[in-house]
Parts: C-alpha cells; sequence; structure tokens
C-alpha cells in the first residue's frame, strides 16, 4: 500500500456492504414512474434553445441554473436509453488550448442527461445520463475529464430522460487528468484493448459467458501489484469492463488498494456466481486511493471486482493500479486421501 500513496495524496478507508451492481451493461430501461409531468415554473435563465442560437461559454470555470420545461426537444443521445422527449438547452464553448473539463449536472432536481458534441449534432464527443444522486433525484448527470482541442466548438446539451424536464444546475470546470504509473513490481492485466462489438471473455468473472477470473499471484512477498485497464464500449448496448480477480487468503489480513484514472467502485465478493454476495464495497474518485482491509481464514477464495463508477458515451479506456496484500498462490492445499477413498466417491 506504501508503493501506491506515492502515486496519490489521500486514502479512503473501506465501507459497510453496499448494493452495487456488479454487471457489465446497463439496465436497458430504468422505468418512468419517477419521470415528473409538471416539475415547476419555468424561469427563463437556461441555455439557448438550439445550437445555433447557444448560450456561450466565455470563460471556466462556468455555472448556471435554469429549467428546461419552456424549452423543445431539439436534440437526443441514447446513453444508453433511446427516444426522450425531454426539452433541452444548449452552451458553446471554444477553447484556446487543448484541455479536459468536467461537466457537472449533479445537483439539477430531475432525471437530466448531458452531451457533448463537437461542432455540429452527429458528432458525438461524450454522454451520460446517471452518474450521481442527490436529495431530488437519483438519476443526475456528470462527465468527467472531457478532452476539448483548441480550434473546435463544443455544444454542451442539457437534456432529460423520458421526457422529464426541471430545474438544473450545471457546473463547467477544467480539470487535470492524473496519469497512474505502472510501478516497477506490477505486471500488466493483459486484457485486449476495448472497441466496439468487443466481447469480454478475459476476465469479466460472472459477467462473461462462461464465467472466467484471472488469478492474482504474489509478486513480492504475500502480495500481488497489477497494471490493469478499464473503461466502456458500445454492443448493442452501453457495457462496461468489469474485472474480476481470484484470490486466496493466507489467513491473515487482506488489503485490497487501487487507484485509477477515472471514477470507479471496488467490491470483495464470496466466490459464487448463482448467488453473488458482496462483502465490502469502496467508491473511488479519479486519482484518490481507495483500500478495503478484510480479516479472512486460511486458503479462503474470495473474489476482487473493480469498474467504472459511471460507463456511458464514445469508447474510453483508463489505466488502474491494484495490490493486493496477504495472499498465497495455488495450489490450495486439500486434506490428504487415500486413492481407495477417491476410487469410492467414483461408484
Amino acid at each position: 500500500m506504501t508503493r501506491l500513496l506515492t502515486i496519490c495524496v489521500a486514502l479512503m478507508l473501506a465501507s459497510g456492504a453496499q448494493a452495487f451492481d456488479t454487471g457489465n451493461q446497463l439496465n436497458p430501461d430504468k422505468g418512468s414512474s419517477h419521470v415528473r409531468t409538471n416539475p415547476g415554473t419555468p424561469d427563463f435563465r437556461e441555455g439557448g434553445e438550439t445550437i445555433e442560437n447557444a448560450l456561450i461559454i466565455s470563460s471556466l470555470p462556468f455555472s448556471d441554473t435554469g429549467n428546461t420545461c419552456d424549452n423543445n426537444d431539439d436534440y437526443d443521445e441514447a446513453c444508453p436509453y433511446p427516444g426522450s422527449t425531454s426539452p433541452d438547452v444548449v452552451y458553446a464553448f471554444t477553447p484556446t488550448t487543448d484541455i479536459l473539463v468536467d461537466i457537472d449536472l449533479c445537483e439539477s432536481q430531475y432525471d437530466t442527461k448531458v452531451y457533448v458534441y463537437c461542432e455540429s449534432p452527429g458528432s458525438l464527443t461524450a454522454c451520460n445520463d446517471d452518474a450521481c444522486t442527490n436529495e431530488w433525484t437519483q438519476y443526475a448527470s456528470r462527465l468527467d475529464a472531457v478532452p476539448l482541442f483548441v480550434g473546435f466548438t463544443y455544444y454542451i446539451v442539457v437534456d432529460g430522460y423520458g421526457g422529464d424536464c426541471g430545474y438544473y444546475l450545471l457546473d463547467v470546470m477544467e480539470t487535470n487528468m492524473c496519469v497512474v504509473e505502472c510501478p516497477p513490481e506490477g505486471y500488466p492485466e493483459g486484457e485486449p484493448p476495448l472497441e466496439d462489438f468487443y466481447e469480454d471473455n478475459y476476465n469479466g468473472g460472472c459477467g462473461s459467458q462462461p464465467p472466467v477470473f484471472q488469478h492474482l499471484f504474489s509478486s513480492e512477498g504475500d502480495c500481488a501489484t497489477l497494471c490493469g485497464r478499464s473503461g466502456w464500449y458500445w454492443n448493442y448496448g452501453d457495457f462496461r469492463d468489469t474485472d474480476w480477480f481470484e484470490i486466496v487468503s493466507t489467513g491473515f489480513e487482506v488489503s485490497y488498494t487501487a487507484v485509477a484514472e477515472y471514477p470507479m467502485l471496488m467490491l470483495v465478493l464470496l466466490a459464487d456466481c448463482d448467488d453473488i454476495e458482496i462483502l465490502y464495497s469502496i467508491e473511488i474518485a479519479a486519482c484518490v486511493v481507495g483500500t478495503i482491509t478484510f480479516p479472512t481464514s486460511p486458503y479462503e477464495v474470495y473474489w476482487l471486482w473493480i469498474g467504472p463508477q459511471a460507463f456511458s458515451g464514445p469508447v474510453q479506456e483508463f489505466d488502474y493500479v491494484i495490490e493486493v496484500c496477504g495472499i498465497t498462490d495455488w495450489p490450495i492445499p486439500v486434506e490428504p486421501a487415500s486413492w481407495g477413498t477417491v476410487k469410492n466417491l467414483y461408484r
């Protein structure tokens, strides 16, 4: 863990298990019972109606509020939910240098969706529907580290799901993408690059058919350091790359530490695809080290899960490093048995 702490400056301790989804595909339908038909009175403060009269963002950081209910439904993108009839508003920004920006609707009061066009509709740069939760909605939106290049005009569209509209708070700010480098003792995950129509048959765990896991081998003492890549891709729907690692405990405390270039989930699971049970879980922000520490008995098998918190829009990949201590390599010791005992099992 000390080596990973040299990459970042903060530490997040393990929380209790929560009801996180371990799947790699977004639910194709989140229902419409939460969509409101009369969410509020428009206040006319929002961005432009179309890209032709978009509200210009002259400098960053930028913040604006509005209510979309007095606007028209001009645009829509599936990220991943298609067929929205929600009204939308548009902001325009032309960067003077190549930058990365965070686009935040996390304090909005309805089921938002946000996406970015480069120069014109049809040239989708980034898109997100559900990335954050607040006291008003479980389905607010956020885009992290969107690359914007000098010489192009980008259009930020504040939209909604399933016809929903309402009050929003938009924040656009420049950010710095951290770079997670593989330490000398780390070994590569080895998964092929993500692309559209990718089939995760590498270490997709219970999300692959058949299930497939990557065993972590200790590279230094009872610790393993692995350098991986994750992200998401499109395959008739938005899928994320969920990486499942199998470990065998020594009987002492196991520590599972990770740092990534994108907000991630870390989970510790019982090794059973038929009845998946999350024992421990944590959410980590980009560039922030997270650690889960848990007690074990000798030679217990666990699955360690890691994947992006939000995943939608064009294909994206990013690096992460995990360090796991308190593990042993195969083979797992078994009770001694005579040949006669073994033969009796098959009579």
